[in-house]
């Protein structure tokens, strides 16, 4: 429709409308979400992996007076508590990095980006992540941290109960 009235306008001679070059567009904007979103699941999964693994090291280093809380009635929730605590703080603290590694990455695209666009005589301006957005990402991490504390302590605490290796 556009190419048919832009064509009945006088003082258009001739009017030319590359579809394949829009199509290679579309396609590598969809490529670009797509690694963005496995990036993103790989970045949460190794989150999750790297707080577990801490948790089960700090679990293994205070196995004795997990033992003892437990032969004196301390329930799984007891022991659970101080470890989830300590996932979810790694998650925020990982959250704070996060979003100041995205401020400064913002701010050193923020000015090749404002270039590109001028090259190419458009009003395009990189949009800087919103408060909600980054308190969002925030938040995720540090369910993340609390999601990977968990689950390792869900595997230990599933083990069959451990004599004390005095």
């Amino acid at each position: 429709g556009l190419v048919d009235e832009l064509q009945q306008h006088p003082t258009i001679d001739s009017v030319a409308f590359d579809l394949h070059w829009l199509r290679r567009l579309f396609a590598l904007m969809e490529l670009g979400e797509r690694v963005v979103v496995v990036t993103m699941v790989a970045l949460a999964l190794a989150m999750i992996l790297v707080v577990g693994n801490t948790i089960r090291l700090e679990v293994e280093r205070r196995r004795v007076e997990i033992e003892v809380l437990r032969l004196v009635g301390g329930t799984d929730a007891f022991i659970r508590r101080p470890f989830l605590y300590t996932g979810l703080w790694f998650g925020l603290v990982g959250g704070i990095i996060c979003v100041v590694l995205l401020l400064v990455a913002f701010a050193a695209l923020a000015g090749p980006v404002a270039n590109l666009a001028t090259g190419y005589s458009s009003d395009f301006v990189l949009q800087w992540p919103s408060a909600f957005h980054l308190l969002g990402l925030w938040l995720i991490s540090s369910l993340l941290g609390f999601i990977g504390a968990w689950i390792a302590l869900g595997r230990y605490l599933q083990t069959p109960e451990r004599s004390l290796d005095l």
